[in-house]
This record gives C-alpha cells, structure tokens and sequence, in this order.
C-alpha cells in the first residue's frame, strides 16, 4: 500500500498524476490529507483525501510520497506524524519519494546525506548533503537540410562546374505558352556557350549510360574521370527553357561629388579612442555598482528586523527591502528575482536581516526553512480562557485576537475530540488549548498557532488517560444503577471527552491548591450522581465565565443570568468547558476521590477549601467565617 500526503497548497498534478498511474497498475494509494480531508490545492482545486494523515498509519505502508508545491511543503514541515513515518520508513529500507520542492523535507530529516537526488531550480542550497544531479531536458529541433549538390564530370573546368551547379539548383517554372525556356539569363553564363549547346552537351553525356541516369555519389566520395551528372528527370519533362526577355535598362547613376576630407583622420582616431574609453568607464563603474549591490560588497554586519506581509507582492517586498536599507537597486533586485524564480519563495512573517546579505541569502533569509525568523516564546497559563489565550498571543506578535478568534470559530482541525463541537463561536476550542510554554514565530499563521495547542492537547491526553475515561464511566453507572435509574438514563448520562474537559475546567477555575482537585472532583461527581436531591452543580466560576469576569464577590442578580453556562440555574453540567485545564485538573477529574462530600467553601485562614457533608454543615462554618 502507499501514502500520498496531501498539504494545503499541494501541487495537484504531482499528487493527482502518480496516484492516478500508480492505481491503474493496481497499486493500492490512500490520500491523507495534514489537517483533515478536504485539502485545497496550490491552484484552488480542493482534493478530499482518503483519511488523515495524523490518524492514518503510515509506516505500515509500502511507500510514501510527498508531492510538492511551497504550501503543502510547508504543511508537511509541520506535521510531526508524516515527519516521523518518512523517518522510520527510511531507517526500515522502504520507498520514501519526493517531488519537486519536497525533496527539501527529506534533506532537512537527513535522508539524503549522500544521496543522488534533484528538486525544484533554486532549492539545491536547502538540500544539505544531497549529491545533486541535474535534469536535462532534451528539446527536438527540426531543420530544413539544404540541397544536395549533384556532382558534375571532373573533366569540366572549375568555371564551368561552380556555373553548371548553379543552372542545376536554380528553380524551374512551365511558363504559360507553348514555349518554355529556363528563367537564367545571359549574365550568368561562364563560358559563352548558349543554353542549347550546354542541353546537347548533357543530353549526349546521359545517352552513354546505358542503365539511365546514376544515382549521387556519397559525400566525400571522388569522382570518376566519366561520371554522368544524376538530372533525376531528362529535361524533356520540363520542356524548352524559357530565355529571359532583357530588363529594362536603367539610367545611369549621375556622379558623385567627391567632397574634400574636412576632418583628419588623426583626429577622427582620438576621438573614437576617447568615446570608447569613456563608454568602457561608464560600463565598468555601472557593472561594478550593480554586483556591489548584488554581492553586498563593503555593508555592516548589522541586522535589522523586517516584515513581510501575507499575500505580499514581489513589488511590495522589493520596495521594503529598499526602504530598509538592505537593497540599492530595486529594480535589480527583481530581475534577479525573475531570473532565479524566487519571487514565490518568500514567505510571509518577521526575520532578522543583516545589511551584508546578498540576494541570495535575503531570498533564503526570508523563507520558514531557510531564514531567521524572530521567535517568541510564551507561557500560557493554567485556567486561561481562550480570551485570554489570544489576548496574551496578540501581546508578544505572535498573531492578533481577531484572526486567532476567526481560525478558531471556522477552521476545520481534524481531531477526534472536536468532531461534535459546532463551528461558529470563537470560544470553540476552550478546553483543548493546553497550556504550557511554546515557542511561536512573530507574525504566525493563525492556524498553525492554534494547531500547535491542539496537537499539545493530543499528545497529552494518551491512551492511559481514554481507558481512565471508561473506567470512571463503569464507576458512575454503578453509581446511578444504585440509586435507581435505568439503561437508558445512564447510557445518556455517559461522560464524553468534551464532558470530563468540562468537570476538568471547573476543578481548574475552583481549586486553590492542586492537593484538593481530587477532593473537589468528587463533590461535583457527587451532586451529578444524586441529580434529584442536588439538581444544580452551583459552582461560582460557570457564572464568572459567563458573565465574562466579575470585580469583587458574587451577587444574588449574579446568580440569575441567563446563560447555558449558570450551574445555579441550569440543571446538569455547563454547556462547555469554562478554561483551559492543566494537566493535574484532568487528572483529577478522570482520578476524583472516594467522599461523602456535597459542599465546599474556602477557608480565609487556610486559604484552601473547607468540604461539607450536608447544607447544614456548610451554612454553619459560613456563619463562622462571616463571624471572624
């Protein structure tokens, strides 16, 4: 079987044209799509791919193949799973291929240190430790050969001969009368001889070769003292010869007048040495000017950082290179450009840029793989709503609120915990964007950045964490089977990833020293598990969410908005997660421990939690609280 990994921005007839060759030979090819399944090629064709590349398994296949195109080259960089599979596959002995610009990906892994391998004019500096090998491309020409020349008698003078050829290889014409005479006129004649005697001449030398007329000697071959000259056809297919009619003559041109020679010569020298030295100066200083600013001659070390907008054109980049500093010339910069087929190379972002770098390296210095693009990292804390989140991102460059709102309310993320949640709303992802500290380039891509958390999210929730989540749910029914309800009611009730995210969160937002999360964790179990004494959850951080942050404590009016989010009115749990959970939240609320708890309040002298059996417990250490 063979994977071929689809990016958005792949190069569709690289993809499209061996996967198609590939199954009419009867090979088995899936297409896995980096991101999800409908993957958009560099050209707007949408593809839909087999599966996903992050679910498929792809060092089972026989093969993979990674097509190019400069976005989905750019997809597979930052897609860990495939980079891994083409590794693994690699170190096993099996097929890895790779097309065009996406060789690239492989020299970055190090397969193809030593390697004879091509990519795509203009990435061979990106293909380290590659033994390169050019591609040739044949182009037929067709040319018209000339005439060949007949080969006259050697006994013939050479006058006569060089004349002959040229009778020979002039065109002949029937003219429209009953007379029909050859179109060469009196001029061109070498010896005197009338074009009749010159026919009886010929004709007498064919009537002597009794098997008719003698095919062309071979180039270089001598020729016989009685060669016959091959006329093809006797001249009596073409009839007489037509004798030109004289050309009108011309007056004679009058003289001219011969004008005395005003400047000397001498002069005329010096004046031509002097232009050709001046025009040789001028070319010089113009040529040296030019590779000076090519080859950043005698520039400062420097750096300076620039920016490179989305979608930018190579007019756009041109101009802010010049503006900076770091280019002289911009119209050089862009033939070089053309030239070099770099104008699609740059990519959009920020980068440090010295003022000694030549073309070259400023092409290279503003591309993800080639350049130095400023990086920022940033710690995104524990409990942090997605708000906040890309707040905190807008703050440090890494991307705008707005943008990271947009990709996160309408970007379609193939992952498994994701696939029930609606589209639409820019607090879509809350819950699933772990936190921890990242490492982001300034100016990102919106998408990537968020991919970055999600994939963070994924490989921390592993499959230890999924068997917990069963076994909590095989302890909740026992749970609701002991208290009297039926199938269906608790196979309903049955906690889902988006549910345990959820529980996960509040723990998060209420716990004041991860020691209690667990302890918390069972309180809330509690209340759900016993939904007809305690129908609400009233836990105070789902109406801060909801209310989207509160100054100072909560209030009565607080507790009655109206949101799918208010656990004081809203039975069950919130309609979703109210932040971004830490790992020991999750933990908790997949681990919560054995109580008999129904209430918590925090203890201002402890500064933790103090947890109640019943309402009457509760209210009398609120009424000691109040009291101190």
């Amino acid at each position: 079987m063979v994977y071929l990994i689809l990016g958005a921005g792949f190069e569709e007839a690289e993809a499209i044209v061996p996967c198609d060759l590939l199954r009419r030979a009867g090979v088995e090819v899936r297409l896995a799509g980096i991101g999800g399944t409908d993957i958009p090629g560099s050209h707007g064709i949408p593809v839909h791919a087999d599966c996903a590349a992050e679910a498929a398994e792809l060092t089972k296949a026989d093969m993979l193949i990674l097509p190019g195109g400069l976005g989905g080259v750019r997809s597979i960089r930052g897609c860990e799973p495939v980079l891994c599979a083409a590794r693994e596959m690699a170190q096993a002995g099996k097929w890895v291929a790779a097309i065009c610009a996406a060789p690239t990906v492989l020299a970055e892994l190090g397969l193809l240190e030593g390697r004879r391998a091509t990519c795509y004019p203009g990435m061979e500096p990106e293909m380290c430790g590659a033994v390169m090998q050019n591609a040739s491309c044949a182009t037929g020409i067709s040319s018209r050969a000339a005439p060949p020349e007949v080969p006259l008698p050697s006994g013939w003078r050479s006058s006569r001969r060089c004349a002959a050829r040229k009778r020979l290889h002039a065109p002949l014409r029937r003219s429209s009368g009953t007379g029909r005479r050859h179109p060469m006129t009196e001029e061109h004649r070498s010896d005197g001889r009338s074009i009749d005697e010159i026919l009886a001449e010929a004709r007498a030398e064919l009537d002597k070769t009794p098997d008719g007329p003698q095919q062309a000697a071979e180039p270089g071959t001598p020729e016989p003292d009685d060669f016959t000259p091959d006329f093809g056809h006797t001249f009596d297919d073409y009839g007489e010869f037509e004798e030109p009619q004289p050309e009108e003559e011309l007056p004679p041109e009058p003289p001219r007048k011969r004008h005395k020679r005003i400047v000397p010569l001498f002069v005329k020298i010096i004046l031509y040495v002097v232009i050709v030295a001046v025009v040789s100066v001028g070319a010089g200083y113009a040529a040296w000017a030019c590779a000076t600013d090519v080859l950043a001659f005698g520039r400062s070390s420097d750096t300076i950082q620039v920016t490179v907008p989305e979608n930018a054109s190579l007019d756009a980049i041109t101009d802010m290179l010049h503006e900076n500093g770091l280019i002289q010339y911009p119209w050089l910069f862009k033939l070089y450009c053309k030239f070099t087929h770099s104008a699609g190379r740059m990519d959009a972002g920020t980068y440090e840029l010295a003022y000694n770098y030549d073309y070259h390296a400023l092409v290279s210095g503003m591309t993800e793989s080639g350049g130095t693009r400023t990086t920022v990292r940033v710690m995104l804390p524990e409990g942090a709503t997605c708000a906040q989140i890309f707040a905190l991102l807008e703050k440090n460059e890494v991307c705008t609120a707005e943008k990271l709102g947009e990709s996160a309310a309408n970007t379609h993320f193939d992952y498994w915990f994701l696939e029930d949640i609606p589209y639409g709303e820019t607090n879509r992802l809350e819950g699933f964007l772990f936190p921890d500290t990242y490492d982001f380039y300034v100016n990102d891509d919106p998408d990537r950045v968020l991919e970055k958390l999600l994939s963070n999210f994924n490989r921390k929730f592993s499959d230890d964490a999924s068997a917990q989540l069963e076994t909590l749910n095989t302890a909740l029914a026992e749970r609701w089977t002991a208290k009297g309800y039926d199938e269906s009611y608790i196979e309903a009730h049955r906690m889902t990833i988006y549910d345990l995210v959820t529980v996960a969160s509040m723990i998060e937002k209420e716990t004041a020293s991860a020691k209690e999360s667990s302890t918390i964790a069972s309180v809330i179990y509690n209340r759900l598990c016993d939904p007809a004494n305690y129908p609400y959850l009233n836990v105070d951080a789902t109406i801060v969410y909801a209310l989207g942050g509160v100054d100072g404590a909560l209030t009565y009016e607080d507790t009655q908005i109206d949101s799918p989010y208010n656990t004081y009115n809203r039975t069950g749990l919130p309609a979703g997660p109210i932040s971004n959970p830490g790992l020991s939240s999750i933990s908790a609320a997949l681990n919560p421990a054995d109580t008999s708890y129904y209430y918590y309040a925090l203890d201002d002298s402890t500064g933790l939690h103090h947890f109640s059996e019943s309402y009457d417990e509760h209210q009398a250490f609120l009424a000691g609280q109040n009291d101190a």
